[in-house]
This record gives structure tokens, sequence and C-alpha cells, in this order.
């Protein structure tokens, strides 16, 4: 036993809609990180709130699309130091979905956080500004992994 004291998460939830070969993706403005990257529908669980829950709730925010719980399929989880925080033992814990069903068209929700909503099919994703989380879950997803932990700052 040490004396060291705990770790603390943030939990954001994640959700990858795919139509087709094709990725919905938003361009984040105004955020404080990785503004000008493109990110799937991505939030902070509230306190009180499931994953799943935040999950369905920041799809509908970010992007105007309804999903329910059940159509929700785990795909990866990251851990992550959270740079620039005062509290030095505190991580981000970030759960990756991917939405097998949902109603809605997809339109940028948020317009203060962001500036475009595309659907990018594989070509067009490697030339798209990622942010560090989106890439490394996608080439890991590919893979068939379901943990990244990463040792470096964001």
């Amino acid at each position: 036993m040490t004396n060291k004291p705990y770790q603390h998460a943030l939990l954001s939830a994640m959700v990858i809609f795919r139509d087709g070969n094709r990725i919905l993706l938003l361009r984040r403005q105004n955020t404080g990180w990785c503004n000008n990257h493109y990110t799937f529908p991505t939030g902070h669980v509230d306190e009180g709130e499931s994953i799943v829950a935040a999950a369905t709730r920041e799809a509908k925010e970010e992007c105007n699309l309804e999903v329910m719980p059940k159509d929700l399929i785990f795909k990866h989880v990251i851990q992550r130091p959270r740079e620039g925080h005062p509290k030095e033992n505190l991580i981000y814990i970030d759960f990756i979905f991917e939405a097998k069903n949902w109603q809605g068209t997809a339109k940028i929700g948020e317009l203060n956080k962001s500036d475009d909503l595309i659907w990018a099919n594989p070509k067009e994703l490697e030339k798209l500004k990622l942010t560090p989380t989106t890439e490394i879950s996608l080439k890991q997803i590919a893979q068939g992994e379901i943990l990244s932990m990463l040792p470096y700052r964001i």
C-alpha cells in the first residue's frame, strides 16, 4: 500500500456515426482544446449521468441525431492525461461508442463549439486534421483493439 493520492478522472463519451464507409465528424471551435480539429460528437459526462446517457445526450446536442441506448455499441476506451489542469492526478477516460441506428438529419447543434460538420470517407480522413483521440481510436478500432492508454499529454 502506498500513500499516493487517488487518481481522479473526467469521463467523456464519443459517438461514431457511420453511413456506409463515411464517418460523421465535427470541427471544434472556441473550446480551448484542439480547435480546428475534427472529432466525433463528444462531451463530458455530467454529474449523476451514466456514460450511455451522456453519449445519447451529446449526439442530440452536438449533431441533432437521436440514438437509443440499446443502439450504442461499445468500441473503445482511452485513458489519457489531462493537460493543463491544476490537479496533476486528474486524467480523462474517453468511452467511444458506435451508433448502429439513429434518427434525424445531422446538423451542427452547438454553433459556439463547432463550425463544420462532414461525412468523411477513408480518403478524406487521411487529409483531415483530427483530434489525437479521434485519430488513435479509429486506428485502434480498425485493429480490433478496445483499450488505449496514452502516456503523453494531449
